[in-house]
């Protein structure tokens, strides 16, 4: 694919004809109007629908793609919009040649009632009113009425060549587009990068970062060692961080919580990585608590591939069965503000940080949600602060990016699954003891085993017991019975106890005294 934004030095009297107020505000600009010479960067970072124009005398200009460059006597350049049309009272703008010119000249695509704008490789919702500064920077000041500035913008955006179903942003999960090209990952023996862009790759996700062999990072490097010095939990960050700069959801693991004392680079760690590495059309920003089935808050998933929030509530976990859809591939509900209800099915992975783990205290009590979760620990304080840091860092999003990939590699190698470590296995189970007042009272105060047997009512009055000593809720023993089968139905099993009043009971457990 051809860069299109390549760097070129053009010397000589020039006139650049902006199509935005921001490049109008950068380019310095002489007593006439005239520029003698304009720096890499601002030729580098012109929009895709400008383009240089040169006269007959060799003056070179910068203008939009389609003008034609007209001059008089004394020497005054103008430039002729192609949409303006003779008629009956002079000239006058054609509402449909200039929708015609925005869709061929302005890369552009709309869906779900945003319009996107094609910007250095990406596609990227417009901000407010945009669309509509662009329309009125083509039109020169005479023709430049709010009539034909909405009109233009209307024919714009109902053109059904940039109408696009969301499905078709975005398709490839085996293409990661980076600042520097696009990256192809479908056969992981050969990764294949070619330089360069194309708008006619839809794409709404851009890794901030260039794809570089030879990029160093030594700060980060000694960071990551200093927070995390366990290897294999380096490995499960390096490949965390790999599989969420995708839009796969190949893995059952789709829940990433850091957990750990205050001051032990959590943050510093997300922020380096994932916030640093992908754009604000990848990401979102939703707590845990707050994915409990809201249908505003679900929307804010729709089309990214990573919801980021650091530093979770202690706020208890009252909801997951939505959670549970969400990284289960089952579609859920969303809304937009003002807008119609929609579903769809998400991509985002989620990533938290914690210095203490929100309890789950919902009342799906199977492992479902377990087996999507992963914590990984933070274990060491960080004493000695650099403040420079997190700068220092940002300047190694090349090498970060090269350490992602390495994680994504290793993952897509094993079949999606995750490297494992002690830490964080006996992490999840205390976490699910902790979050499951049942699986608590059974590992503190029960003993399973096939020999054991205890009636149905003693277990459910030692229950009501050990809620009422912990400041739990005990509930009915209708629930609790079900609460124990849901948890250990391999293992405990109702039965009636061999005596006259064949007494209910649980076979496979008994109270230690």
């Amino acid at each position: 694919m051809k860069n299109e934004n390549e760097s070129k030095k053009i010397k000589g009297p020039i006139i650049n004809y902006s199509l935005t107020k921001e490049l109008n505000q950068k380019e310095e600009q002489l007593e006439n109007g005239v520029l003698q010479e304009i720096p890499d960067k601002e030729i580098a970072n012109m929009p895709v629908w400008k383009e240089v124009i040169t006269d007959d005398k060799g003056n070179q200009y910068i203008a939009p793609k389609g003008y034609e460059l007209s001059s008089n006597n004394d020497g005054e350049v103008d430039f002729i919009a192609p949409f303006l049309k003779e008629g009956k009272f002079g000239k006058y703008v054609h509402r449909g040649y200039l929708a015609e010119y925005l869709i061929k000249n302005v890369p552009s695509a709309y869906s779900t009632g945003v319009l996107f704008l094609y910007d250095n490789g990406v596609y990227r919702p417009i901000k407010e009113n945009e669309d509509k500064g662009i329309v009125k920077a083509l039109l020169t000041p005479q023709y430049s009425s709010m009539d034909a500035i909405n009109d233009g913008t209307k024919q714009w955006r109902i053109d059904e060549r940039i109408n696009k179903f969301p499905e078709e942003f975005n398709n490839n999960p085996y293409l990661l587009n980076l600042k520097n090209g696009i990256l192809n990952i479908e056969d992981n023996d050969n990764w294949v990068f070619t330089e360069g862009h194309s708008p006619e790759y839809l794409s709404t996700i851009q890794i901030q970062a260039n794809y570089n062999k030879d990029a160093k990072g030594e700060n980060f490097k000694k960071f990551l060692s200093t927070s995390v010095p366990n290897p294999e939990v380096q490995m499960l960050l390096q490949e965390m961080v790999g599989y969420c700069l995708t839009s796969f959801t190949k893995s059952k693991q789709m829940i990433f919580i850091l957990t750990g004392k205050g001051d032990s680079g959590k943050s510093t760690f997300i922020n380096a990585t994932l916030e640093g590495l992908l754009n604000d059309n990848a990401k979102s920003h939703v707590p845990l608590q707050d994915l409990d089935g809201n249908e505003y808050n679900q929307a804010k998933l729709y089309g990214k591939i990573v919801n980021i929030f650091a530093d979770l509530p202690d706020k208890s976990v009252k909801e997951i069965g939505y959670l549970k859809a969400a990284t289960g591939n089952d579609p859920i509900p969303a809304r937009r503000i003002y807008e119609a209800p929609f579903e769809f099915k998400n991509k985002a992975k989620f990533v938290f940080s914690s210095n203490s783990l929100p309890a789950n205290f919902s009342k799906d009590s199977t492992d479902a949600f377990y087996n999507r979760l992963t914590l990984i620990p933070f274990n060491e304080t960080i004493t000695k602060k650099n403040p420079d840091l997190s700068k220092a860092l940002e300047k190694e999003l090349d090498f970060i990016l090269l350490w992602a990939l390495e994680g994504l590699h290793r993952v897509i190698k094993n079949k999606w699954k995750f490297t494992t470590n002690e830490m964080s296995e006996g992490l999840k189970a205390e976490y699910k003891k902790y979050s499951n007042p049942v699986m608590a009272f059974v590992e503190d105060y029960c003993e399973l085993g096939e020999e054991n047997e205890t009636a149905r009512a003693i277990l459910f009055a030692e229950w009501e017991k050990f809620c009422k000593q912990n400041g739990h809720i005990s509930g009915s023993q209708t629930k609790f019975n079900k609460n124990i089968e849901n948890l250990y139905g391999d293992k405990v099993k109702k039965s009636q106890m061999n005596n006259p009043k064949r007494t209910k009971s649980w076979k496979g457990i008994r109270i230690v005294t």
